[in-house]
């Protein structure tokens, strides 16, 4: 990934059957002075984890909502993995909803819509 995210990145991707598996570990860049990932990095990752979800079928599609719930501070060292899926889709808009923990405890609650640009 170029532009934005490749410049806190990486995120990691895996696809597990019909998911695709986002996670990165929580470096110092992307910390808040308490050495606590910053939530606009969370958000970052979120839109990239459900956007990809969304992609997973094809097609390029972007944002028109999201809504992320931070459910608890994620230390520096940790590992984050997404877990999305996609419960409605159109020809025009996906909605994607996710959890993403660490340690296998949710540390973010995700939802986001987004449109289809290449049809």
């Amino acid at each position: 990934m170029g532009g934005f995210v490749g410049s806190l990145g990486p995120i990691y991707r895996s696809v597990r059957g019909d998911r695709v598996v986002s996670g990165f570990f929580v470096e110092q860049r992307h910390c808040n002075p308490a050495d606590i990932c910053h939530g606009g990095w969370l958000s970052t990752f979120a839109d990239v984890a459900m956007v990809r979800q969304a992609g997973r079928d094809g097609g390029r599609w972007v944002t028109a909502g999201l809504a992320v719930d931070f459910l608890r501070p994620v230390p520096l060292g940790s590992w984050i993995e997404s877990d999305c899926a996609v419960p409605s889709r159109g020809s025009r808009t996906c909605i994607v909803q996710g959890v993403a923990r660490t340690g296998g405890e949710p540390v973010l609650r995700m939802n986001a819509t987004f449109r289809r640009v290449d049809s």
